[in-house]
């Protein structure tokens, strides 16, 4: 299955695997490895020393849905006041128009329900 894209950053460690085992059995994809870009817009997170940097935060999408996602990049422009990227991913969206169902209410016959016997004391309080 194609759940990791080829344009990820860096290695993959055990909560990787974690993840994309969570994504094979719940039917995702992890979207920002699959778009190529510049490594200054794939790393989301610095460590303190401010020379490693990783790729740890990912949007994932159902496998149904992979091809509404248009682009997913960070920002690391964005001040945040953290050690992590903003991740922003676009994606398009095709509504549809509700049906709208014309609702026809039943027609009662109130005259003959008069004329039986027992209708009107059934349904009146006492």
């Amino acid at each position: 299955m194609d759940i990791v894209g080829s344009e990820g950053l860096g290695e993959m460690n055990g909560r990787g695997e974690k993840l994309t085992e969570w994504c094979e059995q719940n039917e995702q994809i992890i979207m920002n490895t699959y778009f190529i870009k510049h490594s200054r817009k794939l790393w989301t997170w610095k460590s303190p020393d401010g020379i490693t940097r990783n790729q740890i935060d990912y949007i994932t999408v159902n496998r149904r849905y992979r091809n509404a996602v248009r682009d997913i990049r960070t920002h690391p422009e964005g001040d945040c006041n953290s050690d992590h990227n903003m991740l922003v991913g676009k994606k398009k969206m095709k509504l549809q128009r509700l049906k709208q169902h014309k609702f026809t209410s039943p027609t009662l016959d109130l005259e003959s329900l008069e004329k039986e016997k027992g209708v009107k004391e059934k349904f009146t309080k006492r």
